[in-house]
C-alpha cells in the first residue's frame, strides 16, 4: 500500500483508487487495493511484482489506472453477461483479471468473439482449479509471459493451463465440496444463469435481475437441513453442493422444510422438465431421506456433465 503514496510520488493515488473500488462495491463487487494495483501493474509493466512500478512517474501511473479501470470494467461485463457471475459472493478467481486486463490493454481493435470466449474459458478454468490460490505472483507472471509471446496469445495461455493442470474436464467428485466457501459453489450459480435453470415454484427461467425483494435469488437446500440433521447426517453432508440450488426468495420460503418426495412430484407435474433444468435426479427413490447420499452422487454426476457442456459449448470452442 505504501507504493500508492510514496514510491509512486502521486499523493492522490490511494484516494483515487479507493474511489474506483467504491464504484465496484456499489455494483456488488468487493475488491481491494492490492487487486486493483495489480492490474495497474500488469498494464504498465507486464509484470506481477510491484517493484516494477517503482520507477514509473505519477503521470504514467495515472494513465495506467485509467487504462486498467477501463479494461476491468470490460472483464466484469463479460464475466457477468457470459458467465452470470454478477456479484461478489460468486466472483471467484479474481487474480485472473489482471491477466485479462493486460491482454485487453494490448489488443488493437475489437476483440474477436472467439478470443473473448477462449479468454473466458481460461478464466473459469483457472479459477475453479485454484490457479492463483498459491504462488500468485509467479503464476500471474507465467501467464503474462504466455500472452506476450509473439505466436502465443490466448491459445498459448490455454496450453500453459492444460500443462499445469493436466486436464480440464470436470468430474462428479469435484462437486464434493460443501458450504458457500467451496471452490465449486460459484459454478453452481454459473450453471443456473447459463443453462436455463427454472424456478421450482413456477417454472420461470432464473435470473439475478428479477424485480422485487421476494424475487432475488437465494440458496435453497433441496433436502431440508432440519430433517437431514434429525436423520443423522453430518454438517458437511447437509450443506453439500449437491444439496444446493438457487430459487427466488418467495419460492424458497414457500417450500420451507418440506421433504423432496412430497414437493418434487407436485412441481414437476405443474411444469414438466423442471427438475432436469435444475440437474435434479428424476428417480423418485432418490427423493427419500434414507437415500440422500445416493441422491448426492447422482446429482454430482448431472452437475459435472452440465458444466462440461457449458464450458465446451456456450462459453467458447476451446477443447478440453
Amino acid at each position: 500500500s505504501d507504493v500508492c503514496s510514496s514510491d509512486l510520488r502521486w499523493p492522490e493515488a490511494r484516494d483515487t483508487m479507493k474511489a474506483e473500488l467504491a464504484k465496484w462495491k456499489h455494483a456488488g463487487y468487493d475488491f481491494n487495493l492490492d487487486w486493483l494495483l495489480r492490474s495497474v501493474n500488469t498494464v504498465l509493466t507486464g509484470e506481477a511484482q510491484f517493484q516494477h512500478l517503482h520507477n514509473r512517474s505519477s503521470e504514467e501511473v495515472q494513465d495506467g489506472l485509467k487504462r486498467a479501470t477501463k479494461q476491468i470494467n470490460t472483464c466484469l461485463n463479460w464475466i457477468s453477461a457470459r458467465l452470470g457471475l454478477d456479484h461478489d459472493e460468486v466472483f471467484f478467481g479474481r487474480y485472473g483479471v489482471p491477466v485479462m486486463v493486460r491482454y485487453l490493454d494490448r489488443h488493437v481493435g475489437p476483440v474477436p468473439a472467439a478470443d473473448r470466449d477462449k479468454l473466458l474459458f481460461w478464466y473459469v478454468q483457472a479459477a475453479m482449479w485454484g490457479r492463483f490460490s498459491g504462488s500468485t505472483e509467479t503464476n500471474i507472471d507465467q501467464d503474462l509471459a504466455a500472452l506476450d509471446e509473439a505466436k502465443g496469445g490466448v491459445d498459448d495461455l490455454l496450453d500453459k493451463l492444460r500443462l499445469w493442470r493436466g486436464g480440464l474436464r470436470v468430474e462428479p467428485g469435484h462437486f464434493t465440496g460443501w458450504s458457500r466457501s467451496a471452490r465449486f459453489y460459484p459454478l453452481l450459480y454459473l450453471l443456473t444463469r447459463m443453462r436455463g435453470a427454472r424456478n421450482l415454484c413456477d417454472g420461470i427461467p432464473l435470473s439475478a435481475h428479477h424485480l422485487g425483494v421476494m424475487s432475488r435469488l437465494e440458496v435453497h437446500h433441496l433436502f431440508p437441513r432440519s430433517i437431514l440433521y434429525k436423520s443423522g447426517y453430518t454438517k458437511s453432508e447437509v450443506n453439500a453442493l449437491g444439496n444446493y440450488c438457487f430459487l427466488t426468495r418467495e419460492c424458497n420460503l414457500s417450500i420451507s422444510n418440506r421433504e423432496p418426495e412430497k414437493y418434487f412430484p407436485e412441481m414437476e407435474a405443474a411444469n414438466p422438465g423442471l427438475l432436469r433444468s435444475q440437474w435434479i435426479p428424476t428417480d423418485p427413490d432418490l427423493w427419500k431421506v434414507k437415500n440422500y447420499r445416493a441422491f448426492l452422487e447422482a446429482r454430482k454426476a448431472l452437475l459435472a456433465n452440465a458444466l462440461n457442456e457449458a464450458l465446451e459449448g456456450q462459453i467458447g470452442r476451446a477443447h478440453v
